[in-house]
């Protein structure tokens, strides 16, 4: 009824009700809603409050503007200016946007999703890609993965899950795996996009973001601890444009140690990782 004003009263009702501390349900009726009957303001005027969005909605609004080449130019702007963060975009939704037949928006998202985020990753990758030609070691390579690895990643049930589950990496070529590690923030899933939670008490929370509903939103940071923050708490939920995966890992791992990360990523032995994990734990 609102939409369906003669005037645009109806509209901006709908959008000053998209905030961080409004019941999931009714934000994703109202861009529901607003998508199925707006035009390009209305669709800047969304973009606008990105923000405040859960996941589930940015996914469905992305689909929207990637379903018009005027509303996927939108969303290109917002990707460039920071608005929307490339990472936010899923992996079908980027591989749209680098197989476009229309050269501006290949070239576009080809500048935003390059190989590597910078030259000397570039570099860094081609010094460390000896590693792939030397003699790997599982074993050696499950103790790497406990020092380095365990507060946030599993394998097999082992392990903590801030980030992606590498029972799923075994598939992967050791170049792609090898590229994740010494550019963690080249190809960051949404999933695993960290957030940053701002109360109205003047506190701050970060992390990933395991649960949402209507009353609280919660946050997992690295070694599995879990906070809940209350939605009426929140003051704002901003995502974050890096990995939570840390930069600069290569400094505690050296060519050996990185080939017997890999084939341990790609071969667990998991006897092996239960010994380094025992090994790691602190003694009573």
């Amino acid at each position: 009824l609102l939409i369906e004003q003669p005037n645009t009263n109806g509209t901006e009702a709908l959008l000053t009700m998209l905030k961080p501390d409004e019941r999931p349900d009714i934000v994703n009726a109202i861009v529901r809603t607003l998508g199925e009957s707006g035009g390009a303001e209305t669709n800047q005027a969304l973009l606008e409050r990105w923000v405040g969005l859960s996941k589930e909605v940015r996914a469905s609004l992305v689909q929207q503007f990637l379903a018009a080449p005027s509303q996927t130019a939108m969303l290109l702007d917002a990707l460039e200016s920071g608005a929307v963060l490339k990472h936010e975009i899923v992996l079908a939704g980027r591989e749209t946007l680098l197989s476009s037949t229309d050269p501006a928006v290949h070239d576009r998202a080809a500048a935003l999703y390059p190989e590597f985020t910078s030259p000397a990753k570039a570099d860094l990758y081609a010094n460390y890609s000896q590693a792939l030609q030397l003699s790997p070691d599982p074993a050696r390579g499950a103790k790497h993965f406990t020092m380095n690895c365990f507060p946030c990643h599993q394998v097999n049930g082992i392990g903590n899950t801030v980030g992606p589950q590498l029972t799923t990496a075994s598939d992967k070529p050791k170049e792609e795996l090898l590229r994740s590690v010494l550019d963690p923030s080249a190809q960051v899933l949404p999933e695993f996009i960290s957030y940053t939670i701002a109360t109205k008490n003047f506190e701050d929370y970060a992390g990933l973001m395991v649960k949402q509903d209507a009353g609280s939103v919660t946050l997992r940071a690295a070694g599995g601890l879990e906070q809940s923050v209350q939605r009426s708490d929140i003051e704002t939920m901003t995502p974050g444009a890096l990995s939570l995966m840390p930069e600069g890992l290569e400094a505690a791992i050296d060519k050996q140690a990185m080939a017997d990360l890999l084939e341990f990523i790609q071969h667990p032995d998991m006897d092996a990782l239960k010994k380094a994990v025992a090994e790691a734990a602190p003694k009573p």
